[in-house]
């Protein structure tokens, strides 16, 4: 029974997708331990059963913590794991652990040896995951700057500017990540030992005007 409950979940069969194959940037973001925990019950009742009387202790209805609602993500993980052993595209699961472990900080050693388990997926396989997650993450900031490019020439010109480009922010600026935008009287930056190893570009906002600069040039605005 448990086989054939395995078999249904699994498939793609009349347009019926788990959550476990859903691995979009959205769908991971909206995961939810109560969406698999339906999806069980509705699919593999049987395999849920077996899976909850697996982890059943007489004491645990002396301990606070291990109440059926406390211990449902454990379970849930153990079988979306044992069901990514039967079927690699049911990783949902792996691939979030993934993103949690790569934000923490783990090397690669550490997920050789945890996707050895099954517990995330492999290093390069993250890694590509995060480029295609955040492709695109960069266009509302180019398109702020694009923006700002043009009140410049144009003040510098000594044309007016545009009233969508005076003080009321544009679309791109409102949604632009805080952290690109340092405006004021004076700049306060921490400088590292290898400053002048890393080779990108910073987008400074001072008094309206836009400065692409090395992160090696940036010592001369310091406050």
């Amino acid at each position: 029974m448990n086989t054939q409950e395995v078999n249904v979940i699994c498939s793609r069969e009349c347009d019926w997708s788990s959550v476990l194959r859903k691995t979009s940037k959205e769908d991971l973001a909206n995961f939810r331990w109560e969406m698999l925990q339906q999806e069980l019950q509705d699919k593999a009742s049987h395999l849920l059963q077996f899976m909850m009387a697996a982890v059943s202790n007489p004491r645990q209805k002396y301990n606070i913590r291990k109440t059926s609602e406390h211990i449902m993500p454990a379970v849930l993980d153990a079988t979306a794991k044992l069901l990514s052993l039967y079927n690699d595209n049911m990783n949902a699961i792996r691939k979030i652990k993934g993103i949690i472990l790569k934000k923490a900080g783990l090397k690669k050693t550490g997920f050789m040896r945890l996707a050895a388990l099954y517990d995330t997926i492999t290093y390069p396989s993250i890694n590509r995951t995060l480029e295609a997650f955040g492709e695109h993450f960069q266009q509302p900031l180019l398109g702020w700057k694009r923006s700002e490019e043009v009140a410049y020439e144009q003040e510098k010109a000594g044309s007016p500017i545009e009233e969508s480009l005076q003080d009321v922010p544009s679309k791109e600026e409102s949604k632009m990540p805080p952290g690109y935008s340092f405006t004021g009287n004076s700049i306060i930056i921490r400088t590292f030992k290898n400053i002048n190893k890393i080779n990108l570009l910073t987008c400074l906002t001072f008094k309206k005007v836009v400065y692409n600069l090395k992160l090696s040039e940036i010592e001369n605005y310091i406050a």
